[in-house]
């Protein structure tokens, strides 16, 4: 720390236009350490000094110094073209580097030291120390002082101030120490400052302010909802020196409008609302300020919608070209099925229009059930007809989607009726049912000729099939007796696409067979040779079961498969007719018994006409006679 207090040193900087084509930069270098970056006068403790620089587009033109001198600056020098002073700027970064030796401006000879302005004119700071020093010895080698006391105080107070004052000079021309400068950032410049010290050299660095250009925002088309939620950028058309503004700057709130809570994200530009806020329109002014100079700012304004929140209504596209409409005139189903109002249906809640006919001209839509009708006489062929569903209570709150609907030529009116063939059954042993194609029409008339007809479904009878013309089903030998439904289809023959389907429904039953019995293949009424003959005396005469010879699918059967009825009886004719034989389960066995002592002597020629039934199927019967010869006695 030398005599005087360490100086501290500061440069601020103001921007101002000298003329249409020069930008002179003006700063002031504090060496007095008030702080005060200003012209001050506190006797010659330390210097002030303006600083001046001079540009014209990238140019400098030139740089002056003026030394403050009785609380004014004095007429600037200029130091441009001096020895020792270096200055150059850079338009890329728009900073100005200067350079020159420190006793510029606190040297005591130096011109732009206002000191030089000392109290006996003519005379060195090194001359005057010398000659106060000698008269203080002279006065005081005298002894005057010490004959004359009360004066010692009168002459020795100007002595001792002008010991100081040349002391000062000499100091603060000479020993300053500049290695502790500072500046300070207390000012509202548009000039970012830093200084260096290069042995005798202060070198500054001036960052000059950009030119900001904040432009008005209106986010009026992109409202907010009174839950809250965020703008876009500000900072999109903001500019630094023509380039975009972001990364450049920081932005702030300077006014909220009125809109309360409102803030700003300062390295995005992007504007928070909070939810609950009041609907309106609001004109909030914000603040972008360069980064690196904060004091360099400007301002402008964005206008913010906010509106109470709308439902979301969504359209969903409906395909309905798997129901093509002809071209005979139709409609489709509502266009509405899988349209929402805040996630619920939007059906009663919504108006719906079209937006676009895609083509298909004449096509119109129900504003309230969404169901697209199609007008006779359009061309075939795909449409995608575009509709709107707009909310009810908010007509503006609207959106759109897109049906496409198929046309197509009529096709006939294929119509197959089912059919019942359950009363002509068919035997195990296999056959066929009529036309399936009776009762089917094409456009109203005979199907037949006009047709190809298939088996969809055989329903469980194996190997049925049908004949693609007649429409005859065949049911195969084998198959088990049952009830079957049969699904089957007929298509149009000039269209195969134009089909429809039908069931027939086929009974099979089993072959119950019943033979004629008691005459052989010589067998002569007439003659009456080839007969059974049977003894009727004292006992009853049991005649053989007419099963024997009787058949079901080709095979024997027991008693209680099948039901035995007389339908004729010759005997009974007589008074005495045929008894049936009974098992021992009760089932009749197929025996007839012919009573005792009936007949008076003779041979009597006799029959029996008989009828069996499938127990399972009682009107699956079989007939047959027994004829036989009665001798009595």
């Amino acid at each position: 720390m030398k005599l005087i207090q360490k100086i501290g040193s500061l440069l601020v900087l103001m921007l101002f236009v000298t003329s249409a084509s020069a930008t002179q930069y003006q700063g002031y270098l504090d060496t007095d350490s008030d702080n005060s970056g200003q012209c001050s006068a506190n006797g010659f403790s330390g210097f002030d000094h303006r600083l001046q620089v001079a540009l014209t587009g990238n140019t400098i033109d030139d740089i002056t110094l003026a030394g403050c001198q009785n609380n004014q600056f004095g007429t600037p020098k200029s130091i441009k073209d001096l020895s020792g002073v270096q200055s150059t700027f850079n338009a890329t970064t728009k900073t100005v580097e200067l350079c020159f030796p420190k006793n510029l401006l606190n040297s005591q000879g130096s011109p732009f030291n206002p000191a030089n302005a000392t109290a006996i004119p003519g005379l060195t700071p090194w001359a005057m120390l010398l000659l106060f020093l000698g008269l203080t010895v002279i006065i005081y080698r005298s002894g005057f002082l010490q004959r004359h006391k009360h004066l010692a105080i009168v002459i020795g107070l100007p002595l001792v101030a002008t010991l100081a004052l040349a002391a000062t000079i000499v100091v603060d021309g000479e020993t300053d120490d500049w290695n502790g400068i500072s500046f300070s950032t207390n000012q509202n410049d548009n000039v970012a400052l830093c200084q260096t010290v290069e042995g005798d050299k202060l070198c500054i660095r001036m960052e000059l302010a950009r030119s900001l250009k904040a432009v008005n925002d209106d986010f009026s088309a992109s409202p907010l909802s009174t839950t809250g939620g965020a703008t876009e950028t500000v900072l999109t058309n903001d500019t630094v020196d023509g380039s975009a503004a972001t990364g450049s700057v920081t932005a702030s709130i300077v006014s909220d409008g009125g809109l309360s809570g409102v803030s700003m994200d300062a390295s995005t530009g992007i504007i928070t609302v909070l939810a609950g806020v009041t609907a309106g329109t609001y004109n909030v002014e914000y603040q972008i300020c360069e980064t690196i100079i904060p004091s360099n700012c400007t301002t402008a304004t964005a206008t913010i919608v906010v509106e109470a929140p709308v439902p979301v209504i969504v359209a969903v596209d409906d395909d309905f070209s798997a129901s093509p409409i002809f071209t005979t005139g139709g409609a489709t189903a509502t266009v509405l099925t899988n349209d929402t109002v805040d996630g619920n249906a939007a059906t009663g809640s919504v108006t719906v229009s079209i937006v676009s006919d895609g083509g298909l001209a004449g096509v119109s839509i129900d504003a309230i059930t969404g169901i697209i009708t199609v007008p006779a006489g359009v061309t075939a062929g795909t449409y995608n007809v575009e509709y709107q569903i707009c909310e009810t209570i908010t007509p503006g709150n609207c959106t759109t989607a897109t049906a496409t609907i198929v046309v197509e030529a009529p096709v006939p009116v294929i119509v197959a009726v089912d059919d019942d063939f359950s009363a002509s059954p068919i035997f195990t042993t296999g056959g066929a049912t009529a036309t399936v194609l009776t009762n089917d029409t094409v456009d109203g008339n005979t199907a037949a000729g006009s047709v190809t007809a298939s088996i969809v479904s055989d329903g469980g009878l194996s190997g049925v099939s049908i004949d693609a013309s007649t429409g005859i089903i065949t049911v195969p030998a084998g198959t088990v007796a049952g009830t079957y439904e049969v699904e089957y289809q007929i298509c149009e023959t000039i269209t195969p696409g134009n089909c429809t389907t039908a069931t027939a429904t086929i009974v099979v039953v089993q072959v119950i067979v019943a033979n004629d019995d008691g005459f052989n293949e010589n067998y002569d009424w007439e003659e009456g040779i080839g007969l059974d003959a049977y003894l009727n005396s004292g006992y009853e005469t049991i005649l053989p079961s007419v099963f024997l010879n009787d058949t079901i699918d080709d095979n024997s059967f027991d008693n209680d498969q099948v039901i035995l009825t007389k339908l004729e009886d010759s005997a009974a004719d007589k008074g005495f007719p045929l008894a049936y034989g009974i098992d021992a389960d009760g089932n009749r066995n197929g025996e007839f018994i012919i009573p005792r002592n009936q007949y008076e002597d003779g041979l009597y020629e006799e029959y029996v006409k008989y009828r069996i039934c499938l127990v399972t199927d009682t009107n699956n019967c079989s007939e047959a006679i027994v004829r036989y010869v009665v001798i009595f006695p």
